[in-house]
């Protein structure tokens, strides 16, 4: 997921990062916008999104949910490229088919899938069922078209304000690290990988920041940082952005003054994920503890350690970024990608196969949330009983090709067998 993230820094400059003491850029190259909505959604008897409890439904509001947009526009060929970064789990294809059909019904071909990219934090704490897609929606017991049309007229709305503030401005990147706001949840699988030396700590401590200014004035940052958006737990019934939006909060809010009920635009400041994987935010390895036993307590602290770093990088981030601004759109086919024997169990070469649900996705997490009694992560026993009733058998060849994973039900795209 660093690529993904190198990636947002090249297409908003053309991959041209000029540094040093001869370096140079033209002042104000680009058109800079940002913009930031409410995505909240219902906060009341709605399945919560993440840790697929069934029983896990919004109760009322801890800190709302926020969608932070920025269009930059190369001011020499009028290219342009929108991010977002939401306060959500995820994000599918029904809220990036809502939102480009607003977008271009108000300003037509401007904004298309090439050049829209959105993003979620992963926080595992708002509302679900904005998906057309069963198996996310199964624990949430349905699409929910009320929270779908929050966060779409939210996103929406963000890259609106975005698109409406652009400004001559400059971006420019800064990069560092950040030891003490993740740990690796499974250590174990990972000291397994051929290339963990590239992580002696067994994290990515890498947070890379982007600045952006309007006419000199400091306007909003994107900081990328890995950490899973867990430290609230799967007990609690509460909409909250998590530690990323703690962090988001607190540099807006607090540290700049900006506030939402406002029309005036203010600091955008975005916490995006990147390689997420086993980064959990929970130092104790257990849900809701370290660096204390109070998950509110622990959301605050994983919040501001992140947003400390992100402004100490930030206000160094001296290397302007400069080139002209282009997008690049790749579909990956998941269930045909090409594995190396290293990262094999036999040492030979193979491929991934389609998806199934396995007993360790109904497990969860031991260290951030277990889902469903009964399973545990790693567990090769399926409970057939279960999924029975939904008629979703595996075939056998899939079975073969995902073994040794439990395979309790193919994901419901039909299973592609390999040619």
């Amino acid at each position: 997921m660093r690529t993904a993230v190198m990636t947002v820094v090249a297409a908003l400059a053309g991959a041209a990062l000029v540094s040093g003491p001869f370096a140079w850029a033209e002042p104000e190259p680009y058109l800079v916008g940002r913009g930031i909505s409410d995505v909240t959604g219902p906060a009341a008897e709605n399945g919560m999104m993440g840790y697929s409890k069934f029983d896990q439904k919004t109760t009322g509001i801890a800190q709302r949910l926020r969608s932070r947009a920025y269009v930059v526009v190369d001011r020499a060929n009028g290219k342009r490229v929108a991010y977002v970064n939401a306060d959500l789990a995820m994000i599918f294809r029904a809220v990036q088919e809502g939102v480009l059909a607003k977008l271009q019904a108000k300003y037509g071909n401007t904004y298309t899938r090439e050049n829209l990219l959105l993003s979620a934090t992963h926080t595992h704490s708002g509302p679900g069922g904005q998906s057309h897609n069963l198996a996310y929606n199964l624990s949430i017991l349905g699409m929910q078209p009320q929270a779908l049309a929050a966060v779409v007229d939210g996103i929406t709305e963000s890259v609106v304000e975005a698109h409406e503030d652009l400004k001559p401005g400059s971006i420019s990147l800064g990069v560092g690290e950040l030891t003490n706001a993740s740990v690796n949840r499974s250590r174990v699988a990972f000291d397994r990988n051929p290339d963990k030396a590239a992580f002696p700590q067994g994290i990515d401590p890498q947070m890379t920041v982007l600045k952006f200014k309007q006419s000199g004035d400091d306007v909003g940052a994107i900081s990328w940082f890995a950490t899973h958006n867990t430290s609230v737990t799967n007990a609690n019934t509460l909409i909250s952005p998590d530690n990323k939006g703690y962090a988001a909060y607190q540099w807006e809010h607090d540290d700049k003054g900006v506030r939402y009920l406002d029309n005036t635009a203010g600091f955008v400041a975005a916490f995006p994920n990147t390689n997420a994987g086993d980064m959990s935010p929970n130092l104790n390895l257990k849900p809701g503890s370290g660096p204390t036993e109070n998950e509110w307590e622990n959301t605050r602290i994983i919040g501001e350690r992140q947003n400390r770093k992100a402004q100490e990088i930030y206000n160094g981030a001296t290397a302007p970024v400069s080139g002209g601004v282009d997008y690049r759109q790749t579909f990956v086919d998941m269930s045909a990608v090409q594995v190396d024997g290293r990262f094999t169990s036999d040492g030979k070469s193979g491929t991934t196969c389609s998806g199934v649900v396995g007993a360790s996705t109904i497990a969860g997490s031991v260290e951030d949330g277990p889902a469903i009694p009964g399973f545990s992560e790693g567990m090769q026993s399926p409970w057939k009983k279960l999924f029975e009733p939904l008629q979703m058998e595996v075939p056998q060849w899939l079975r073969d090709c995902q073994f040794p994973k439990a395979s309790l039900s193919a994901t419901p795209s039909a299973p592609r067998r390999p040619q």
